[in-house]
């Protein structure tokens, strides 16, 4: 299809043409050129959208989540129903994907909740089937999943030779495992395995050890095991932890690992977060917390690049006393609530094993 220029009519073959003329002749960046030819806006606010890539330009009608749900409480269910169909579909187009997204992945896109879906028809599964696909995750929790089972007390965990910092369980080995962190034995035994992460591994699995974890879970594959992920912590600390992180990371490229991996081994792996969403630590550290250390960081960048060592040096101490008082103190114990919450949790995932691999378990748990 041809690509016409909305400013002088010319026409190219394809958008990289389109896009180098507007940036040679009108003197305009690609985001430039298709927020002032196009101008679309948000439908609860008018605000102008911001520019990432034509599919999400044209496909997304809201600046955030938050305004699509403002606008949807009032506006007409058949319109809105129409938006999500539209979003959801942009989705799994333009990933080709085979399976509908799970709860994680529609969340890190911005992208209507799975409660939203239920809402507008009556389950996300009907709305998946409409694009002829299933749900990636499609079965419901057992019940009382959540509840206390006194019988996993006597649930031997093993426990891989190789893991760093084992959780402790009322009963445990230490075993050589050939992918995974901990299982269970006969008579429990049912190919589920846990991957236990806390958020440096996760962060480092997801970039520089991708490759290598690729491999582990195709291992687990040929055995016809299943593969939890489990994070300790939670996606809100990994956003706001980055500010904190001396290295940074690119988030965007450690969740589309995390949603490639999901997708390329489906229903046989799970990423599930054990750090409470929006409590414990954001209770000691809040926003304003992290806004300031940021600002910090990007005044000591900029000296530190107009050669200004001195100075950059003085307010490198300074993160560096904040880090050691405020951040460290809170942060650990934030880490050890998610432990806690881990060695309650990974029994129950080893046990009921394949009742759970098909069930969405954080979107259960952050309903919870």
């Amino acid at each position: 299809m041809a690509e016409v220029c909305k400013i002088c009519n010319k026409s190219y073959k394809n958008k990289r043409g389109l896009h180098l003329h507007v940036s040679r002749i009108h003197n305009l960046s690609v985001p430039e050129y298709y927020t002032q030819v196009y101008q679309r806006k948000d439908k609860f606010t008018g605000e102008l959208l911001d520019f990432k890539d034509t599919v999400d330009y044209f496909s997304r009608d809201f600046i955030s989540i938050e305004n699509f749900i403002a606008w949807s409480e009032n506006a007409d269910p058949s319109e809105v129903k129409d938006y999500m169909f539209k979003q959801l579909k942009a989705r799994i187009d333009g990933k080709k994907l085979a399976y509908g997204p799970f709860h994680l992945e529609l969340s890190l896109n911005k992208l209507p909740s799975i409660d939203l879906f239920k809402k507008f028809f009556g389950s996300y599964s009907v709305a998946c089937e409409e694009l002829g696909v299933e749900p990636l995750y499609n079965k419901n929790l057992i019940n009382n999943f959540f509840d206390k089972d006194p019988e996993l007390d006597n649930v031997k965990i093993l426990i891989d030779t190789r893991e760093r910092k084992p959780l402790s369980f009322n009963k445990s080995a230490s075993l050589k495992l050939d992918f995974g962190d901990y299982a269970v034995g006969s008579p429990h035994y049912n190919y589920t395995y846990v991957d236990r992460k806390d958020e440096s591994d996760f962060r480092s699995t997801m970039t520089t050890g991708y490759e290598r974890f690729v491999r582990e879970l195709q291992r687990a594959q040929e055995f016809d095991a299943f593969l939890f992920i489990v994070v300790e912590g939670s996606v809100e600390s990994i956003v706001k932890n980055n500010i904190i992180n001396p290295k940074k990371s690119n988030l965007s490229f450690i969740w589309h690992n995390m949603r490639q991996l999901a997708h390329d081994f489906p229903r046989r792996c799970q990423f599930i977060f054990t750090g409470q969403k929006g409590k414990l630590l954001f209770n000691t550290l809040n926003d304003e917390f992290y806004s300031n250390y940021g600002l910090l960081y990007e005044k000591a960048k900029q000296l530190k690049a107009d050669g200004c060592h001195a100075e950059a040096n003085e307010i490198n101490k300074q993160m560096w006393i904040i880090k050691k008082k405020s951040f460290t103190p809170a942060y650990e114990k934030y880490v050890e609530h998610a432990r806690r919450v881990s060695e309650r949790l990974i029994p129950k995932l080893l046990v009921y094993g394949k009742e759970l691999w098909e069930a969405d378990l954080q979107y259960f748990i952050d309903k919870r």
